[in-house]
């Protein structure tokens, strides 16, 4: 069960891909903080998937290309919830990208673990 204020492991039922600063999120969510995140879901047109990201309490600011969904949540502890809906296939904090290590090689095209206080707004 998922309790706010609490540290959260990322959990076999949740998004199979997570930013490395969600998951410093998820580790210590802030109930007074919010974020705004791009979730990468299997059907950005779906009412239904979208009614489920909402009743998390986020809110959907925009559809994006490739079923893409920005999103805005004012409650850190409300995360994990949103991490755990099934059609959410990655989440990753909006805004903040660096090359990630994969073994030697950079991969430019994969969000970066960049904790959310540093990162540069658009």
């Amino acid at each position: 069960m998922l309790c706010p204020n609490r540290a959260v492991t990322i959990e076999e039922n949740m998004a199979p891909n997570i930013q490395p600063g969600v998951e410093a999120l998820l580790e210590n969510p802030d109930e007074r903080a919010g974020v705004s995140l791009i979730l990468g879901v299997e059907d950005a047109e779906s009412e239904e998937l979208i009614a489920q990201i909402e009743s998390t309490g986020a809110e959907v600011d925009e559809s994006l290309f490739y079923d893409n969904l920005a999103v805005s949540i004012s409650d850190e502890t409300d995360l994990a919830t949103l991490c755990s809906i099934e059609g959410v296939d990655s989440v990753e904090i909006e805004g903040v990208w660096e090359p990630l290590e994969d073994g030697d090689q950079e991969n430019f095209r994969t969000p970066s673990s960049a904790h959310p206080k540093n990162s540069v707004k658009r």
